[in-house]
C-alpha cells in the first residue's frame, strides 16, 4: 500500500503527481507538465530540482523556466536551453569518467548566508536547519512549496516514515536497506533517505526514487572533510518525513518484516495520555562480522551484573547511545531535535524525553524473536565496555532476521566482505638486527631492492633477521598501549627507513659482503696477471710491491678490500722466489749504452 497523507476529499493523492505542481511551468505548457511519468533517468540524468537548495543571492526568487511545447520522449537536449541556477542538490549526477577526476564541491563561505526574507515565517527548527547546513538547505522549498507541506494538510493516522542518514562510504549497503524496507509488513510507510557525498549520489536510490512513490530521497554535496553530523542529518530526515511515526533503520542492520509492526503496537499500548513517546529495544541480537558469531546482549542484565543503576550515564550509553532501533512520535523530534553533544545526539535526545515527560515515555522492549540484527561496528580489534554472550544454535536458526529475504543480501553485502578482510594470512614479520625495525620479506625487498639481488635480500631476511611470530625464540617487543587493550597489534614501521650501509659494522658471517670480496679480488687478480703478461717491451718495471707496501685497492663502490696489500704482496714474494724476472714496465725505456770497442791487440815482437 503506498504510503500518503489524507486529502480534504477522503482521497490519496500521488506524491509524484503533487510534487510535479512545484516546477512552475508557464499556461503554455513544457516538458514535465502533462506527463503522467518524470523523465527516464537513463536519458536525461542532470535535471536539477528547481527551487529546492538556493546557493546564491538571486536562488530566492521565483523562478519560471522558458516556454516549450510538450514532446513525445524528453532526452538531454530538451533542457539545453532552460535557464538554470547552479544548485547543489541534484536528482541524478552524470558517471563520472575513468579519464578524467570528477569537479570538486564548490567552496563554501565562512559564515552561513543570511536568512532569506520569507524567513521571517519560519519557525525556529526550521531557521537551525538554514544555518546548520549554510544555506544549503532551504526547510520550505524542499518540501516542494513555500507552504512547506507539499501540497497536503495533515499526517495520516497510524502512518511511519522510516528515516535513515547515509553517506556516500555506505552506497553499497543501498540495496539492503531497501530490501529492509520493502519486506515490512506495516502498510502505511514512506522511506525518507538523506545521504551527503562529496563525488555523486546513490545510484541506487537516484534511479528508484522515479519508480516508487513510497521513496523520499535527498542527496546533498559536499566539500571534502565536511560533511554534515549524523544529527543535522536525522533532522533533515524528520523534517522530511510526513508520518505520525518515525522509525529510524541503519544501512548496517537487518530488520525482519514484523519489525515496524512490534514497535509501533509497543507506542499504542496503554490508555491516552500515558502512552510512550519513543521505544527503542533493551535486549539485542547483534552481529560481529568480521568473526561471524551471532550474540545476544542485555544492557540492563549487564547493569545489574555490575552494580550500576538505569540512570548511570554508562548504562543509558550503552541503552540509547545508538538509534538503529529508535521509534518515537514525529512530534516529539520537532520540538526537540537531534544535537550535537559530548554524550552523544542520541543520548542526548532520550535523555531530554525523559526529564521532560517522564521516565516511562521512552519504552525498552526486549527482542526475544529476534525482529532486529544489528551489526557491530569499530574494526575487529575495537573494545566494547560488555561482554556479548553467543546465541546458541538452535536460537539463532529461529530468529526472525534468519529466515527473512533480506538475509541473503545481508551476508553478501556486510558479513561477507568483513570476514574476507580479516581472514587474510598475516604476512610474518621480522626484526633487523641492526636497526631494530620490524619488516615483512615484501617491505624488506622494496627497501633494499637497489642494493642487493632478491636472492640476497630473502636469505638474509630468513637468517639475520629475528622472527616475531608467536612460539618463535624471539617475540615482539612489548606495546607502549594501555594494558586495558583486549587485542595488541604489532606497530607498522615505514618502509622508508633504510638498512645501514656498507660503510657501516655489518657481521663478518655476512654472505652478501663475503660475495662481494670475491667478485673484487678476482677482478684485482685479473689485473695483475694482465700487468705480469705485459708484452710491450718499453712498458716501466713495476714497482716491488715486495719491499714497498701496496696501497688498498677499492671496491667498485668506494669500500676498501681489506687485507689485499698483504696478499699482492705474498705473491709477489713467491714470485721472486721462483726466478721470475720482473715484468716490464709499460714506459719507454731509454737504449742501453753500448759498450767501449776493444783495442787492437798489439804485434807480438
Amino acid at each position: 500500500m503506498a504510503f500518503s497523507r489524507t486529502a480534504g476529499d477522503g482521497k490519496a493523492p500521488n506524491r509524484r503527481a503533487a510534487d510535479k505542481t512545484s516546477l512552475r511551468q508557464p499556461a503554455g505548457g513544457g516538458l514535465l507538465r502533462d506527463r503522467a511519468l518524470p523523465p527516464d533517468p537513463e536519458t536525461c540524468t542532470n535535471i536539477l530540482l528547481d527551487g529546492l537548495f538556493p546557493t546564491g543571492p538571486a536562488a530566492h526568487e521565483d523562478y519560471v523556466p522558458s516556454a516549450r511545447p510538450p514532446k513525445a520522449v524528453a532526452c538531454a537536449a530538451d533542457f539545453e536551453d532552460v535557464p538554470r541556477q547552479p544548485r547543489e542538490l541534484r536528482t541524478a549526477a552524470p558517471r563520472r569518467s575513468s579519464a578524467a577526476a570528477p569537479p570538486p564541491a564548490p567552496p563554501e563561505p565562512a559564515e552561513p548566508p543570511p536568512l532569506p526574507e520569507e524567513a521571517a515565517a519560519w519557525e525556529s527548527r526550521e531557521k537551525d536547519l538554514w544555518l546548520q547546513s549554510q544555506g544549503t538547505f532551504h526547510p520550505r522549498r524542499a518540501l516542494g512549496g513555500d507552504d512547506g507541506r507539499r501540497g497536503r494538510s495533515l499526517p495520516t493516522r497510524g502512518s511511519v516514515s522510516v528515516v535513515a542518514a547515509t553517506c556516500e562510504a555506505q552506497q553499497e549497503q543501498h540495496r539492503l536497506l531497501w530490501e529492509c524496507f520493502e519486506a515490512q509488513e506495516f502498510d502505511s510507510k514512506e522511506l525518507v533517505v538523506v545521504e551527503t557525498y562529496h563525488y555523486s549520489p546513490s545510484e541506487f536510490f537516484t534511479r528508484l526514487q522515479w519508480k516508487d512513490k513510497r521513496l523520499v530521497y535527498v542527496g546533498i554535496q559536499r566539500p571534502f572533510k565536511r560533511d554534515f553530523s549524523t544529527a543535522l542529518r536525522r533532522n533533515m530526515g524528520v523534517h522530511l518525513a510526513s508520518g505520525e511515526f518515525v522509525a529510524h533503520f541503519d544501512v548496517r542492520g537487518l530488520y525482519a518484516p514484523q519489525y515496524l509492526d512490534c514497535m509501533i503496537d509497543r507506542l499504542c499500548q496503554g490508555k491516552k495520555g500515558s502512552r510512550p513517546i519513543a521505544v527503542t529495544l533493551s535486549r539485542r541480537y547483534t552481529m560481529d562480522p568480521w568473526s561471524g558469531d551471532l550474540g545476544v546482549f542485555s544492557p540492563l542484565e549487564w547493569a545489574q551484573e555490575k552494580g550500576l543503576r538505569e540512570t548511570d550515564a554508562v548504562v543509558r550509553k550503552v541503552l540509547f547511545g545508538d538509534a538503529f532501533s529508535f521509534v518515537y512520535r514525529r512530534e516529539a523530534a520537532l520540538e526537540l531535535p537531534f544535537r550535537e553533544c559530548e554524550v552523544g545526539a542520541e543520548v542526548d535526545f532520550c535523555t531530554r524525553i525523559m526529564d521532560r515527560e517522564g521516565s516511562t515515555m521512552v519504552a525498552l522492549l526486549e527482542d526475544t524473536r529476534g525482529v532486529c540484527l544489528h551489526t557491530r561496528s569499530g574494526g575487529a580489534g575495537a573494545q566494547q565496555p560488555f561482554e556479548v554472550r553467543l546465541a546458541p544454535q538452535e536460537e539463532a536458526d529461529a530468529l526472525e532476521v534468519v529466515n527473512c529475504e533480506a538475509f541473503d543480501t545481508y551476508m553478501r553485502a556486510i558479513v561477507e566482505p568483513a570476514l574476507n578482510a580479516s581472514q587474510v594470512p598475516q604476512e610474518e614479520r621480522r626484526v633487523h638486527p641492526e636497526n631494530g625495525k620490524v619488516y615483512t620479506l615484501s617491505e624488506f625487498r622494496e627497501v633494499c631492492k637497489g642494493e642487493f639481488t632478491p636472492e640476497e635480500i630473502e636469505d638474509y631476511w630468513k637468517h639475520q633477521c629475528k622472527p616475531m611470530l608467536n612460539g618463535s625464540a624471539e617475540q615482539a617487543p612489548a606495546s607502549s598501549r594501555a594494558a586495558g587493550k583486549v587485542e595488541e597489534r604489532h606497530r607498522r614501521v615505514a618502509v622508508e627507513v633504510a638498512p645501514p650501509r656498507h660503510e657501516d659494522k655489518k657481521p663478518k658471517e655476512s654472505k652478501s659482503l663475503l660475495m662481494r670480496l670475491e667478485a673484487a679480488w678476482e677482478e684485482a687478480m685479473a689485473e695483475e696477471r694482465a700487468r705480469a703478461r705485459n708484452p710491450f717491451p718499453f712498458a716501466e718495471p713495476a714497482e716491488p710491491v715486495g719491499r714497498a707496501a701496496a696501497p688498498s685497492r677499492q671496491a667498485p663502490d668506494g669500500d676498501a678490500l681489506p687485507g689485499m696489500a698483504e696478499l699482492l704482496a705474498q705473491l709477489d714474494g713467491e714470485e721472486d722466489a721462483r726466478g721470475e724476472p720482473p715484468p716490464p714496465s709499460a714506459a719507454p725505456a731509454a737504449d742501453p749504452p753500448r759498450p767501449p770497442p776493444e783495442a787492437p791487440a798489439a804485434d807480438p815482437p
